[in-house]
């Protein structure tokens, strides 16, 4: 055995009997014990071993790795006892933590050793799997401590784990008022252990709602670095910026794993009707260049202005759009009666047109004065 296995009694205990043959029934047995020491099989485990600290419940330690039919793992701890000058004067409760195995392409669980007496527990695979070895402290509380360290004995290659973990991918949509689009949302296992049993779900407000697609959504299992995808059909109901919280969650080893985000959807509308400023319905003017005016509108982008000889607006003398809400004809404007409209336009398309006024622009003739 190695000087760290001498200098660490808890753990040389544990790989001794980890790596013990083991003559009677499966684990403990009154006549054989733990087993008889292989001390070459411990030799060659010496170092596949993990010492460390675990809090009360809901406090755990998961580890990761690969076990034959027949391999095991075995946990052991101390019971601590407080001592005088000469002997022991405090007995403490014994710390009550539980070992279990799970196979980690499945999530089931394969074995497990919950004794609430005893300071050493050992699961046992009981075929070939790619396994989660989870200490599972069943004390809420741990007399006299606020940890305890356990040594845990394994099979060659394996290492510490924190378990599944996500993020999300999500979009920031701009819609207008009843427009329908599909929605992705991508959940991301960052962590080191496949993710189980995984659901993304939305918190939908008013003003926007879910037309297809669960809510929430299973997306089964999730392997570590990878991703799935939720999709739904979302509907913009109301104008406004509309927060939809997202969720993903995943039932796992016997905990639970989650992770948060969120995504915004700006809906807009069309804009409203301008009203008509100048010049006034049924004016007569001059001036073959007039200026129109009109309101300016929130949420307009641009508008479209129309001058016609004809109410119908048919063939519009002027058919143009601008950003501004006044318009001066670039050329002159012939002798007649005119008509002319407004409508505001965005990317959810244009108003209704104003009503139309009427405008005539007449040519002004000047009489000579005679003085006699």
């Amino acid at each position: 055995m190695t000087n760290y296995l001498g200098r660490l009694p808890m753990v040389q205990k544990a790989v001794l009997i980890n790596t013990a043959d083991d003559w009677g029934t499966a684990d403990w047995d009154s006549t054989y014990g733990w087993g008889y020491i292989d001390l070459e099989e411990a030799e060659f485990n010496k170092d596949d071993w993990f010492r460390t600290t675990v809090s009360p419940a809901p406090d755990y330690d998961l580890y990761k790795g690969f076990l034959f039919n027949g391999d095991t793992a075995t946990l052991v701890w101390i019971r601590r006892v407080d001592y005088n000058a000469s002997f022991p004067s405090t007995y403490y409760a014994l710390s009550d933590l539980d070992l279990r195995l799970y196979n980690e392409n499945t999530n089931s669980q394969l074995d497990y050793s919950t004794s609430a007496v005893d300071n050493v527990e050992q699961v046992q695979a009981s075929g070939t799997y790619n396994v989660v070895i989870k200490v599972d402290p069943w004390s809420s509380s741990f007399a006299g401590k606020s940890t305890e360290t356990y040594a845990l004995a394994t099979e060659e290659n394996f290492t510490a784990a924190s378990g599944p973990a996500f993020s999300l991918g999500t979009s920031n949509y701009n819609k207008c008022v009843g427009d329908q689009w599909t929605v992705n949302v991508t959940g991301n296992n960052t962590g080191d252990l496949i993710a189980h049993g995984v659901q993304i779900s939305l918190t939908v407000p008013a003003g926007v709602s879910i037309t297809s697609g669960s809510n929430p959504q299973s997306v089964g299992s999730i392997a570590d670095a990878s991703s799935k995808i939720a999709t739904w059909t979302m509907q913009a109901d109301a104008v406004g910026n509309h927060n939809v919280p997202v969720v993903i969650e995943s039932s796992s080893y016997g905990e639970n794993f989650s992770g948060a985000s969120s995504l915004s959807v700006d809906v807009s509308d069309v804009p409203a009707t301008p009203a008509l400023i100048s010049p006034g319905n049924g004016s007569r003017s001059g001036d073959t260049t007039p200026y129109f005016d009109w309101s300016s509108l929130s949420g307009a982008t641009s508008y479209q202005i129309q001058v016609d000889n004809d109410p119908s607006f048919s063939s519009p003398e002027i058919d143009t759009s601008t950003a501004s809400s006044a318009y001066t004809p670039p050329s002159d404007l012939s002798y007649g009666t005119y008509y002319w409209r407004v409508r505001a336009d965005n990317s959810c398309g244009p108003s209704l047109w104003s009503p139309d006024w009427q405008l005539n622009i007449f040519l002004y003739r000047y009489l000579p004065i005679v003085v006699k």
